[in-house]
């Protein structure tokens, strides 16, 4: 016999926003019922997750970018491949950014996060250098941040001075852009003129009190099943003893 109970909905949705936009949500499936993310050292599982997520995202990002018609360059610096982002009617001042982007440091690339390249560098002005730094857990944290900052530095080869750079990331790029400039700090580089920092991811171990206090908030993200396994991607070490 049919249940007459109704199920309530995994995500609210607000009357206040428009039609199109609760009818978009109403699309969206319950994260709950996802499955996990794979282990960290399972390379040929996270190489299936990386393709059916970069595709999603290439046909989202498509629609974006043909609406804000960059010019884009595909090309390498340092050994890295970069795309050169610039927005309609870009004049040249010297000034730039340097993107990461996001994806839970183990999904997308410059291509697929190619659309908010493009509202970036159309709402500000600036050329923009997107890098396809290498994903986890094919690299770990450490390797990300020494190819971003190669980048930077290839850029600063090219007559660029630090004062004129902009560091921006989104998500986990923006959590990979503040272990950036710390490590250039570190290292005597100096620091960029300003770092835009997106929704950072910066704390994948799930301490901060917003992980609790408004988890109901954010339904999209489970910590165990798919936060956590990026966690352990971006930092595993197989031969770390276990405590």
């Amino acid at each position: 016999m049919p249940s007459s109970i109704t199920q309530k909905p995994f995500l609210n949705i607000p009357e206040t926003v428009s039609d199109e936009a609760q009818q978009f949500l109403r699309t969206l499936t319950d994260p709950a019922l996802a499955p996990s993310l794979p282990e960290p050292g399972d390379l040929a599982s996270w190489k299936k997750v990386q393709t059916f997520a970069e595709t999603q995202a290439l046909g989202q990002s498509e629609v974006i970018v043909k609406r804000y018609a960059p010019a884009v360059t595909e090309g390498t610096l340092a050994g890295i491949s970069v795309l050169d982002v610039r927005p309609k009617g870009w004049k040249d001042n010297g000034k730039l950014a340097v993107y990461t982007h996001g994806g839970a440091h183990t999904m997308y690339s410059v291509k697929s996060m190619l659309g908010r390249t493009a509202i970036f560098a159309d709402d500000t002005g600036l050329r923009v250098i997107s890098v396809d730094y290498t994903l986890a857990p094919f690299a770990k944290y450490n390797q990300m941040s020494d190819e971003v900052i190669a980048v930077i530095n290839a850029v600063l080869r090219e007559g660029h001075r630090l004062q004129d750079i902009v560091i921006y990331g989104d998500s986990s790029g923006g959590g990979l852009a503040a272990a950036v400039i710390l490590k250039m700090r570190d290292q005597g580089m100096g620091l960029p003129a300003a770092t835009v920092l997106v929704s950072p991811w910066v704390d994948v171990t799930r301490t901060g009190d917003t992980e609790f206090t408004l988890a109901h908030a954010e339904p999209n993200y489970l910590y165990d099943k798919h936060s956590k396994k990026a966690a352990d991607a971006y930092d595993f070490n197989p031969y770390r003893t276990a405590t």
